[in-house]
C-alpha cells in the first residue's frame, strides 16, 4: 500500500510538471564536467585539468590541490634514490622541478623542504610513471564558457586547453589568433599535441593545417591534447582557444525581462567517488529549492551529439523538507568527458512577482 501512494506521489508530480506554464523563466547553473586522461607505464605524459575547483575561478593549481594532501590521486610512491616514485615534472619560474610523494610531496631540487603548496602555473604538468600498468586520472569541476587567452612572445610555451572536451584543431581558432605566424615548417609556428605516446607537431599553410614530416593532406581534424605547446618564431602572438560553440557564451542573445522571477539558480557540487560495487561514479548534487522547481539536467558530449541533450528530470517531494538534495552520476569507466548544466524552472505558476 506504501508503495502504491508513493508511486501515485511521483506520478502525481511528473503530472504537475507536464503542465508547466510557458512562459516561465529559467535559471541555469555554472556548467560543470570532468576528462580522463591516459597515463601510459613506464614513460612520461603531459597532462593537465581543463575545469577549475571553484566557478571562474584560476585553472592554476596547488600540488596539493591537485594529487591530494595525502596523495590521494595515486601515484607510485618510493624511494627516489632507488627510481621507485613516479615524478610529477613542474615549470616554476622558468625551471623545471621534479615532484614526488615519500609520505609527503618533496622535489629533488629542495630536498626535505614540503612542496604541497606549490601553485603550478595553469596547472600543466608530465607525469614521468613508474608504474608497471597503464593507468587513468580524473579531473573534475567546474567548465569554463570562455576562451582561453595566451599573450606569449618568441620560443617554446606549454597551454591548457581549457576545456574537458575534444576540440578540433581547425576549430580551436589558433589559426586566426592575433600574431599567429603561417608559412612552412621553417617559417610557420608550430602547434605541439601530444597523441598518447609522443608530441607531434602541425602548422597553418594558409590554405589548412599540415603536419611535420608529412607532404600531402591537411589534418584540421586532429583533436587538442589537454596540455599541449606551441612554438612562437615571430616576437610576439596572442593566442586564443576557443572552447566548442555550444558551450560560449552568445553576446547576441536577447535581453530577457521577466515580470516573474526564475527560481534560484542551483549551485552545483561535483565530486569523484566509488560505488558499492567498485565502481568509479562522477556526481553532480545540488540543493533543491521547493517542491514547485523542477530541474533538467543537460549535458553535452560532441563525441555523442552536436548540441545539449537533456539526461534527466527531477523535482524534491512536497512531504519532505526542504532543502533536499538532488543528484546526477555518470559511470567513469563508459565515459571518457562529458559537460553538464541544471536548468532550473517553476512546475507551476509562482504567486510573488516582480515589484
Amino acid at each position: 500500500m506504501i508503495r502504491n501512494n508513493l508511486l501515485s506521489s511521483i506520478v502525481g508530480i511528473l503530472i504537475l510538471l507536464s503542465g508547466s506554464f510557458v512562459t516561465a523563466q529559467k535559471a541555469t547553473s555554472t556548467y560543470f564536467g570532468f576528462h580522463t586522461e591516459l597515463v601510459r607505464a613506464n614513460t612520461t605524459t603531459p597532462l593537465c585539468p581543463n575545469v577549475t575547483q571553484l566557478p571562474y575561478s584560476s585553472y592554476s593549481q596547488t600540488i596539493e590541490e591537485l594529487f591530494g594532501p595525502n596523495n590521494e590521486i595515486g601515484l607510485k610512491e618510493g624511494s627516489i634514490e632507488e627510481g621507485d616514485p613516479d615524478i610529477v615534472w613542474v615549470e616554476n619560474e622558468g625551471e623545471w622541478l621534479q615532484i614526488y610523494y615519500d609520505g609527503w610531496w618533496r622535489s629533488v631540487e629542495f630536498g626535505d623542504e614540503d612542496m604541497f603548496n606549490l601553485r603550478i602555473k595553469n596547472s600543466n604538468f608530465s607525469i614521468e610513471s613508474h608504474k608497471d600498468t597503464d593507468w587513468y586520472i580524473v579531473f573534475s569541476g567546474y567548465v569554463s564558457q570562455k576562451a582561453m587567452v595566451y599573450e606569449v612572445y618568441t620560443g617554446y610555451h606549454v597551454l591548457n586547453r581549457g576545456c574537458p572536451l575534444p576540440i578540433r584543431l581547425d576549430q580551436s581558432g589558433i589559426s586566426t589568433s592575433s600574431g599567429f605566424q603561417w608559412g612552412n615548417e621553417k617559417t610557420a609556428d608550430i602547434v605541439y599535441i601530444f597523441n598518447g605516446e609522443a608530441y607531434e607537431g602541425y602548422y597553418y599553410s594558409g590554405k589548412g593545417w599540415k603536419k611535420l614530416g608529412t607532404d600531402k593532406g591537411y589534418f584540421g581534424d586532429v583533436y587538442l591534447s589537454s596540455s599541449l605547446a606551441i612554438d612562437i618564431k615571430g616576437k610576439e602572438a596572442r593566442i586564443v582557444i576557443r572552447p566548442p560553440t555550444p558551450l560560449r557564451r552568445s553576446k547576441l542573445a536577447p535581453k530577457v525581462h521577466p515580470t516573474i522571477k526564475p527560481p534560484p539558480k542551483p549551485y552545483v557540487y561535483t565530486s569523484i567517488e566509488i560505488s558499492g560495487v567498485s565502481l568509479p561514479l562522477f556526481y553532480a548534487r545540488w540543493y533543491a529549492y521547493n517542491h514547485k522547481v523542477w530541474y533538467t539536467t543537460e549535458v553535452f558530449d560532441p563525441t555523442i551529439q552536436d548540441d545539449w541533450f537533456t539526461v534527466g528530470l527531477q523535482a524534491s517531494l512536497p512531504w519532505l523538507e526542504n532543502p533536499q538534495i538532488l543528484s546526477i552520476s555518470a559511470s567513469l569507466l563508459s565515459l571518457r568527458q562529458g559537460v553538464g548544466r541544471v536548468v532550473a524552472e517553476w512546475a507551476t505558476h509562482p504567486s510573488k512577482k516582480i515589484k
